[in-house]
This record gives C-alpha cells, structure tokens and sequence, in this order.
C-alpha cells in the first residue's frame, strides 16, 4: 500500500490535462459560432456614405468586433457548462478537492480564452480576406495589425482578457445556478431591471459598465481592471463552490 501523498499540483495537472481532452466539443463549437460571427460580419460593423465632388461614397467599417462578442458568450457558455453535475462529478476519477478541482477550471478557463481571443483576432483577417476575394468591394486596409507585431499581440492580449472575463462570469452563473435557481433568477432580473434604469445624467446603467472597459485608454489600467474583476468574480465562485453540498 502505498503512502504517498499526491501533490495539489500534480492532481491539478492531471485534472487540468483531463478536462482539455473532456470538453474538446466546446472547439467545435468556437468554429461555429465563429463562422457565424463572419457571416454576420459581412455587412460591416458601421458604415458611413456622403458626396464628395460630385463622387456617392458608401464606406462601411470591417473589424473582429461581432467576431468577439460570438467568442465571449461562447467563454461564458463553455465555462458555465464546466460547473454541470456531469463535469463536476468527473473530479471524482482523482483524489481530489474542490480547491484542486477549481484551480484545474481556472486554468482550463484560461485555455480557452487564449484560443478563443487568439481565433478571433485571426478571424477577423480572415474576414478582410473573404471580402477582398468574393466580394467586389474595395479594401482600404489598416495595415498596422500585420505590421506591429507589439500591436498584433496586444489585440490578441486584450481579445483573450474579454473571452476572459466572460468565462469567469458564466463560471460564477454555473455555481449560483448549482447553488440556488432562484438566485439566478433574481440576477437575471437585476440584469434586466440594469438595461432600462438611467442613473444620473441619463445614461444607462449597462452602458455605463460597458463603457467602463471598452473606453479604457490606457493598456494598463484597462488590464487592471480586467484583472480585478476577473479574479472578484473567480473568488466569488469558490466561496460559493464550498458552501456546495459534498457528494455522497
């Protein structure tokens, strides 16, 4: 009989290189929506016309936007799929603990988020590439994307730091859900009530927190705060992760 004992980061490895090869459907369905995301994207995430000289211009703007938006409600479907009863009992095949098996999503969540901000962004230049050769609309492209690699990197930083956020957020519904649907329902109202309520100078609530980290323009500040809620919000979910009742 054996008496070692089992590292926490050995039993995270395993768990962590388990849990990739458990949830490889979740890549099919990053291709998807991904695809999707495209789709919807050939129309232009804003566009502008006028006269100039006698000259009808429609200009319309082609970026990885929606392609992004489709990949973080992907991060917060995936991450809320991991806190299911089938996922969670999974754990179970290791000596194991809630803190071993949290730290291992963690990770997992982390994995997932570089996949999908680095996809998007490459997307989003598949994108140009699609309009450029089937369509008969003329490329006027910025070309500080390909040409900056520090630029490059850091849209796909700040890409995977969305994905992120959203990942950590739809880990922390899974938990509640686990936990309490009536407390799920009440944030669903609370999310609800955020998109009509204005706070002071007319502005919406949910426009302001949108605001908040999409107008940052500083990089630093802007990973501060995505670091902060990120980890408020992952903190969250293991408080609520060892109120939960041990398997029997």
């Amino acid at each position: 009989m054996s008496i070692t004992k089992p590292s926490l980061t050995n039993i995270v490895k395993k768990q962590y290189s388990y849990k990739l090869r458990a949830y490889r459907q979740v890549y099919n369905s990053l291709i998807a929506l991904q695809l999707l995301a495209i789709f919807f994207s050939f129309n232009g995430v804003g566009s502008m016309s006028g006269n100039w000289g006698g000259i009808h211009l429609n200009i319309n703007y082609y970026s990885a936007d929606i392609i992004i938006i489709f990949t973080m409600l992907w991060g917060l479907n995936s991450a809320a799929l991991i806190t299911t009863k089938a996922y969670r009992f999974d754990d179970f095949a290791f000596v194991t603990n809630r803190l071993s098996g949290n730290v291992a999503n963690l990770y997992v969540m982390l994995t997932l988020s570089v996949i999908g901000g680095l996809t998007s962004i490459m997307s989003g230049v598949l994108l140009k590439l699609l309009i450029y050769y089937f369509t008969d609309v003329q490329i006027f492209n910025d070309t500080r994307l390909t040409n900056e690699p520090n630029l490059f990197v850091t849209s796909i930083l700040s890409a995977s730091m969305y994905v992120f956020l959203f990942c950590v957020l739809g880990y922390m519904i899974g938990m509640l859900f686990q936990v309490s649907k009536i407390i799920l329902v009440a944030l669903s109202a609370l999310f609800i009530w955020g998109l009509f309520k204005d706070v002071s100078g007319g502005s919406n609530v949910m426009v302001n927190v949108f605001t908040f980290f999409v107008s940052e323009s500083s990089l630093f500040l802007f990973f501060i705060k995505m670091m902060f809620c990120s980890i408020l919000l992952f903190s969250i979910s293991l408080l609520i992760s060892n109120r939960m009742e041990v398997r029997q």
